[in-house]
């Protein structure tokens, strides 16, 4: 967590796993020049353009949504979505897979 200046809040240095740092904009868009394993950016107001174009040299999506208090609608950002899909025949058979055993035999092959 990011803070422009101030003290952090007591709670925040109770919370496992949450690095707390106040610094200015200039040393926040260094460290995300150097950042790695950083996916979003958080913003409780909207950035200046040099804050987005390092967090988008650095493939980091800027979130500047206003903060909700709905957990829902606040952890859409977060949220990785998968689909898995199956290949059904019409009369509603599972298939083999397209890259499946090259090995079957044909009814008509001999041996």
């Amino acid at each position: 967590m990011s803070l422009p200046g101030g003290e952090p809040w007591p709670w925040l240095s109770e919370q496992d796993g949450l690095e707390v740092m106040v610094e200015s904009e200039p040393e926040l868009i260094a460290r995300l020049r150097g950042s790695t394993g950083a996916e979003r950016l958080r913003a409780i107001e909207p950035p200046s353009l040099e804050l987005r174009a390092a967090a988008h040299r650095a493939g980091i999506t800027v979130i500047d949504a206003p903060v909700v208090a709905t957990g829902r609608l606040e952890l859409r950002w977060y949220l990785r979505e998968q689909t898995i899909s199956r290949v059904l025949h019409r009369y509603g058979n599972v298939t083999e897979p397209a890259g499946g055993s090259s090995e079957r035999r044909r009814p008509d092959d001999q041996g």
